[in-house]
């Protein structure tokens, strides 16, 4: 009996053959790819745990998901002290309580390298990813983020460019097709210039002036 097979046993889960699947190839690839699959809370505690007892898996794909706040708020916690580098949430609509989630998560954790949260509602609370900013400030592992197409705003960048100026690990920055605009650009910019680990930087798509993504493009190596 395997480890997900041993977890859903004791806790009197029934076992989704999808998930056991992909867990046996993640244990000879290094990633666990569940991508389109939907997780209830009661399965993402199961994939959390899982990969927090099994020490060679190193990336998670749950994308195109549409993971409810109540699963993704399981999964992270369970993945909080696990040794995952890699974290792909691309397509969940992730906003609300599901945001919070993940500002906690980057809080606490000290492995993840790359988080991909691609095509989700990130900028419909500004004060919600006001404080994925904050977690964003103080986390000095996370090396490349991918923000694109989150509907973030000339505000969002005003925050995370206060968070850039805080942040000592951030290589890559991926803003792509969201909204935010002249003052968004010129605020980013400005963040650059005291952050010289930053050197990927992408704003295409967000009706900054082109002189102002030029002057970003200086930037990046």
């Amino acid at each position: 009996m395997d480890v997900y097979e041993q977890y859903c046993t004791s806790n009197n889960v029934s076992v989704d053959d999808n998930i056991k699947k992909a867990i046996i190839k993640a244990g000879i690839s290094g990633e666990l790819v569940l991508s389109g699959i939907s997780l209830s809370a009661v399965g993402s505690a199961a994939v959390g745990s899982v990969i927090s007892r099994l020490k060679n898996i190193f990336k998670l794909d749950v994308s195109d998901s549409l993971l409810p706040a109540s699963s993704l708020s399981v999964l992270l916690q369970k993945l909080t002290n696990s040794q995952l580098l890699g974290l792909n949430l691309k397509g969940n609509n992730i906003f609300g309580e599901g945001l919070d989630a993940l500002s906690r998560f980057l809080l606490k954790n000290r492995s993840l390298k790359i988080l991909k949260l691609e095509w989700n509602n990130l900028g419909a609370s500004v004060d919600g990813f006001c404080q994925l900013c904050h977690a964003l400030s103080s986390n000095n592992i996370l090396e490349a983020l991918d923000l694109r197409n989150n509907e973030l705003n000339s505000e969002c960048a005003f925050e995370l460019a206060d968070s850039i100026t805080r942040n000592t690990a951030l290589k890559l920055l991926d803003l792509r097709w969201n909204n935010l605009g002249s003052e968004g650009g010129q605020s980013l910019l400005s963040a650059l210039r005291s952050n010289k680990l930053l050197t990927d930087v992408k704003v295409q798509g967000n009706s900054i002036p082109a002189e102002i993504i030029a002057a970003i493009g200086l930037y990046n190596q």
